[in-house]
């Protein structure tokens, strides 16, 4: 799940664990990512990330979609995903974090 956004000018993030060994040396072929709120807030900025905000992706206006942008790095390096809603003034009703997806696509070496 994400995070839930509960206050605005305030970083949240959802750190995505990978689910089987990946083999040294493969490279990202593709990204993909799927992202849910139950409601997109004023101000509300969306980026995701590889290897500890090494290279950055702006997904703000697409909740779902690939990208190949992280093409040629280590697969085998975290994504995270960062939320936050910039303004001022209360944000409102909290906007819930729902299910949050990244699938990465690699090439062996060789």
């Amino acid at each position: 799940m994400g995070a839930t956004i509960v206050a605005k000018n305030a970083d949240y993030e959802t750190t995505f664990s990978i689910g089987t060994p990946v083999p040294p040396g493969a490279s990202i072929s593709n990204v993909s990512w799927k992202y849910g709120l139950s409601e997109k807030p004023v101000g509300f900025e969306a980026v995701l990330c590889w290897n500890n905000r090494q290279r950055c992706w702006n997904v703000t206006n697409n909740a779902s979609g690939s990208t190949g942008a992280f093409n040629g790095k280590d697969a085998a390096r975290p994504f995270t995903l960062h939320y936050r809603v910039r303004g001022g003034g209360q944000l409102g009703p909290p906007a819930r974090g729902e299910m949050n997806q990244v699938i990465v696509t690699y090439d062996l070496p060789g």
